[in-house]
């Protein structure tokens, strides 16, 4: 049996049809469990009227994703676990060929690919990571720069392992629930053998996402990617071959997202805060930084915060 966790906040208008699409799959014996987080629209109700022994429903006070997955996770009583997000749907052998992959390899981590909608349908690039074939732990970092990584709703968990291992989703529910997907996963990753991706495009992820608003990320983006940094470096520590290879790749990859922080910083004092992060630092020292603005990223190498902050400021001023 799987277990489908579904956290529901405000959905009503697109709950139905991701239930409905979870109760389709190939596979019978799931068990779809709906986390109703305090919804103050008819979501409470809809969860409630779905006439199928396969569904559980739980009513709880408002908490936030990490807090409703997490009661879907002392409810489930499947081998394996899954999510999705109550505005998403998923391909009728969403499920069928995870299964097919851990059936194969015994205890992988398989992930499947995902298309969005409404600005784009159908893949949106050509992996270059081979389907049905498993790749070692330490080729995680792959998986992510990939884009197939760092989620929950397009992987398959054994119950057994979350549940040994006190795995669950951090709530920080005064700093918005930023990375608790990549949390939970590298927490699980350290006790399977390997990584399989099975080929599809199986989640139909719903980018006009209605259960979860954008101010909570672009609030803490900064502090969101500084994490991001800190796991994946923490977790190449730990045993990954090719350390530096590895790190340089990962610092290339989150250069962007630092650049960025910086240059909307709301004050100088914050973009101070920012360039003197030691992670920061050490980003720009290990990155590739050829796509980004060279005399930016020596402003901030240097920490020359004045000369950094005039180089912005003009222009921002330019492009008004």
């Amino acid at each position: 049996m799987i277990s489908v966790i579904v956290p529901v906040y405000n959905s009503a208008q697109v709950l139905s049809e991701c239930v409905t699409s979870l109760l389709d799959q190939d596979c019978r014996e799931v068990e779809v469990i709906l986390v109703d987080d305090g919804s103050t629209d008819a979501s409470p109700d809809i969860c409630d009227s779905f006439e199928d022994s396969r569904v559980r429903v739980l009513h709880k006070k408002n908490g936030g994703i990490s807090s409703a997955r997490n009661a879907g996770l002392d409810m489930a009583q499947g081998d394996w676990v899954t999510f999705c997000d109550n505005d998403d749907k998923v391909d009728v052998l969403w499920l069928r060929r995870m299964l097919r992959a851990v059936e194969q390899y015994g205890n992988v981590l398989p992930m499947c690919a995902y298309t969005r909608t409404p600005e784009k349908h159908g893949a949106e690039k050509v992996l270059s990571v081979e389907s049905n074939k498993m790749y070692d732990t330490s080729e995680y970092l792959t998986f992510y720069e990939q884009g197939i990584a760092g989620f929950v709703w397009n992987a398959l968990f054994k119950r057994d392992i979350i549940e040994e291992r006190h795995i669950r989703f951090p709530e920080r529910l005064d700093r918005g629930d930023i990375n608790e997907d990549l949390v939970f996963q590298m927490a699980y990753l350290p006790y399977v053998k390997g990584v399989v991706y099975t080929g599809f495009y199986d989640y139909l992820w719903n980018v006009n996402e209605t259960n979860h608003s954008n101010e909570t990320t672009e609030k803490w983006y900064f502090e969101k990617y500084e994490e991001k940094y800190r796991l994946l470096r923490d977790w190449i520590k730990r045993g990954v071959c090719d350390k530096d290879g590895q790190m340089r790749r990962m610092a290339t990859m989150m250069l962007y997202h630092f650049v960025w922080a910086i240059c909307h910083a709301s004050s100088y004092e914050k973009m101070k805060t920012y360039v003197a992060n030691d992670v920061v630092q050490e980003c720009v020292r290990l990155a590739d930084s050829g796509n980004e603005n060279s005399t930016i990223i020596d402003y901030i190498r240097m920490k020359k915060m004045r000369s950094l902050y005039l180089k912005l400021s003009m222009s921002k001023l330019l492009k008004i």
